[in-house]
């Protein structure tokens, strides 16, 4: 029997969008054969492990390349991508964003301890024993940050199993994913921030907890809906023990087949997703050329910080990306120049991970190899 994917459980459910008609000519060769659509709403898998085409046979393990890059202004984000990482006898790629605020302390204890944390409670790689897990994994650490600090973050935690061919993401606050694949995109997850989202503001509300906007020396109201006492604009975090009233770490979750021909996850802080929109994400995933997922990472920066007044980021502003496709992708491309095909180009060791922020606007990551974090720091240049 089969069982439908592409499952978001939480609030308002995001439908799959189709950018036919604003497709560039030329696709990404990690997208060709079996592209997208938006019948992908109505991709159907059978449970267990994939198969090829041909038969029965298992499908081969997809492939991927990661990659990050962050503008920092407040020091307050963090990243971490974990490579082929088991969970039972499946091989998974994992992306961590955080998005802290009163400081940084849960947003590099997020970094830290959630990967790690969700595959230990994980009895296999399913998107169901991955969802128990991850629900577990928050909790866990919401009451253990709650313990030693005030401060709290947002979190997003992305998994590509590669075994399974299946994407999972669960997300606490506006830290946000994005699927992208030949033809369309599938936003990934729900925002907790109170503005934008009604069910939000219904459950805090049912705690007895005031809403409202700042208010400027006339007396009109300015600024983002927040509630009261604290301040909050994002009402579901990690941590925030001061605020625990109506705070809760009860992430939304999306789980999906991967696309067959491949495809782009984009796992970006709200600093990118206050100037682009997931359209415009991904149109520039699509239609951008970049040498990897560090330099497709790069490309959605450079967007969102081109959208701002003056081209510089008015927050901290994280961007991760990983491309995965079928191994028949991972081919040499030839000489013409063609998108994100050159994507495919694997470096010697291309892995990435978040790493310290800086006291001034500068792109920073951070590669780990063999577990040892090796950070590297380039200028910010406006344009």
């Amino acid at each position: 029997m089969k069982e439908a994917v592409a499952v978001i459980v939480d609030e308002n459910r995001r439908e799959p969008q189709s950018l036919r008609g604003a497709r560039p000519s030329r696709s990404p060769r990690f997208f060709r054969g079996g592209g997208m659509s938006s019948s992908y709403a109505f991709l159907e898998t059978t449970a267990g492990t994939p198969t090829s085409d041909r038969g029965q046979e298992p499908a081969a393990p997809l492939e991927a390349l990661v990659g990050g890059t962050q503008a920092s202004v407040k020091g307050e984000d963090r990243f971490h991508i974990a490579e082929n990482v088991a969970v039972g006898d499946d091989r998974c790629t994992f992306a961590v964003v955080a998005d802290g605020h009163g400081g940084n302390e849960v947003s590099t204890y997020l970094i830290t301890h959630a990967i790690g944390r969700i595959v230990s409670h994980a009895a296999d790689g399913s998107g169901a024993a991955l969802n128990e897990a991850a629900v577990k994994a928050f909790a866990e650490i919401h009451r253990e940050v709650c313990i030693f600090t005030n401060a709290g973050s947002t979190c997003t935690v992305c998994c590509v199993n590669m075994t399974r061919h299946e994407v999972s993401s669960w997300n606490v606050g506006d830290s946000l994913a994005l699927l992208v694949h030949d033809g369309g995109y599938m936003e990934l997850g729900q925002t907790h921030r109170l503005d934008d989202s009604t069910l939000e503001q219904k459950r805090v509300e049912a705690t007895g907890t005031q809403m409202s906007r700042a208010v400027t020396g006339d007396g009109a109201a300015h600024g983002p809906l927040r509630a009261y006492p604290g301040g909050l604009a994002v009402t579901r975090c990690i941590g925030d023990a001061d605020c625990s009233h109506f705070v809760i770490p009860e992430p939304a979750f999306t789980t999906s087949a991967t696309p067959p021909a491949g495809g782009a996850l984009l796992v970006c802080s709200d600093g990118v997703w206050d100037h682009a929109s997931a359209q415009d994400a991904a149109v520039c995933l699509l239609s951008a050329e970049y040498d990897g997922a560090e330099g497709a990472a790069a490309q959605v920066m450079a967007l969102a910080l081109g959208k701002t007044s003056d081209g510089t980021p008015t927050d901290d502003t994280t961007s991760v990306v990983i491309l995965f496709g079928p191994p028949s992708s991972m081919k040499e491309p030839s000489e013409e120049k063609d998108t994100l095909r050159s994507s495919w180009r694997r470096p010697s060791r291309e892995k990435r991970a978040g790493g310290d922020a800086l006291t001034s606007p500068s792109l920073v990551a951070a590669d780990t190899i063999g577990g040892e974090a090796m950070e590297r720091r380039e200028s910010w240049r406006a344009g």
